[in-house]
């Protein structure tokens, strides 16, 4: 089950065909109907456009909508005014954000990502939110996702990959010179996530599914 909370009738009908046959889809045009809608269909995905009257800041409404469905996967639809926004909204718990006029194609594989818990972000955002990363966490490698006082132990391989991540290289980049498949690194990162908890996802979520926005 997918959510579409939007006023603009041409967006919604887009963003429907653009999704068509790929799950049920509700639709939500009010801001303050969302939130009792999210708590009865508890949709794996939310697609939020930025313009829903009302909305102001997501940054402090995607908290309260993550309340009303933990579960629920948010997305922001439109342009933000700035990059410092854009980040924002993913610090506050949104898992993707793409322009609002985007191919069907592009949108169906946004979602296909989100769903399975990575993340759709801009590759020119992702050496800022590893800045913000190395400046939370130890230098440490191995316990580079410490968090709380809980630490992630990592293998010597899950060590290197990691430096790596830190240093904001990419993923086809960390592949050859690992002499790995890019599945199978991807594998690798997935598998350290699972190990970090779902919680602290965006830390390595940079490298999982980055779009080709830039």
């Amino acid at each position: 089950m997918l959510i579409i909370a939007s006023a603009s009738t041409n967006r919604i009908v887009c963003w429907r065909d653009g999704l068509c046959g790929l799950d049920d889809i509700a639709e939500v045009t009010e801001l303050s109907r969302l939130r009792s809608s999210l708590g009865s269909y508890t949709p794996q995905v939310l697609l939020l456009d930025l313009d829903l009257p009302g909305l102001g800041n997501p940054a402090a409404i995607i908290p309260k909508l993550r309340q009303a469905s933990p579960a629920t996967k948010i997305v922001i639809l439109g342009e933000p005014a700035s990059d410092d926004l854009e980040i924002s909204f993913f610090a506050a718990g949104a898992r993707g954000v793409c322009g609002g006029e985007v191919e069907h194609r592009i949108m169906q594989r946004m979602v296909a990502a989100v769903r399975q818990g990575e993340p759709w972000i801009r590759r020119v955002l992702v050496p800022r939110l590893l800045d913000q990363l190395n400046a939370r966490t130890p230098t440490d490698t191995s316990r580079i996702f410490s968090e709380s006082g809980r630490t992630a132990e990592l293998t010597r391989r899950e060590q290197q990959i990691a430096a790596m991540v830190r240093n904001g290289e990419s993923s086809k980049q960390i592949a050859r010179q690992l002499d790995v498949s890019e599945p199978t690194l991807k594998a690798y990162l997935t598998d350290m996530l699972r190990k970090i908890g779902m919680d602290e996802r965006l830390k390595l979520a940079p490298m999982l599914n980055i779009s080709t926005e830039s």
